[in-house]
């Protein structure tokens, strides 16, 4: 996403702001890591219910083989909390669709893990043939600027 501003020093031209995907990315993944998890009283929600890490680390503890991941996608060092690889797979389309199917209370975060997939697929493109290889339309380039993918970003 890129936002651009009027440059209050320099009116003529404007200042513009770009994501950097790949560090929004482990900040979600951090700050799920701390929706009310352990001594943490803060809570991630939306739509009245909370969206919890205990769901993930849940998944994880019941199901590990579903979704490959390792304890080191879930207890965070400094070291881990840094890679963005781990927290990509964490808040991925094969996490997020087996947690949806782990009970109505799982519902919430798996819709946002969802979500941050898309996200993290729609910021992070890197071919013009890596959508269509990998069967995600989210990862095929933006070609206009009525993309449909720009609804989504607006609607977060």
């Amino acid at each position: 996403m890129c936002y651009k501003t009027t440059n209050i020093f320099s009116p003529d031209r404007f200042l513009y702001f770009i994501s950097d995907a790949p560090h929004l990315i482990k900040t979600v993944r951090n700050n799920l890591a701390k929706s009310g998890f352990g001594n943490n009283t803060k809570y991630l929600w939306n739509n009245g219910k909370h969206i919890l890490w205990k769901h993930v680390v849940q998944l994880y503890n019941h199901d590990a083989e579903s979704t490959r991941l390792t304890g080191d996608h879930f207890y965070l060092t400094p070291h881990t909390a840094m890679n963005v690889k781990l927290a990509a797979q964490v808040l991925s389309y094969s996490v997020g669709s087996v947690l949806s199917h782990e009970g109505e209370d799982k519902q919430e975060t798996a819709k946002f893990i969802l979500l941050m997939d898309r996200f993290f697929d729609c910021m992070n493109t890197r071919s013009l043939t890596e959508g269509t290889h990998k069967r995600k339309p989210d990862l095929l380039p933006y070609k206009s600027v009525n993309d449909a993918r720009f609804k989504v970003h607006k609607d977060i």
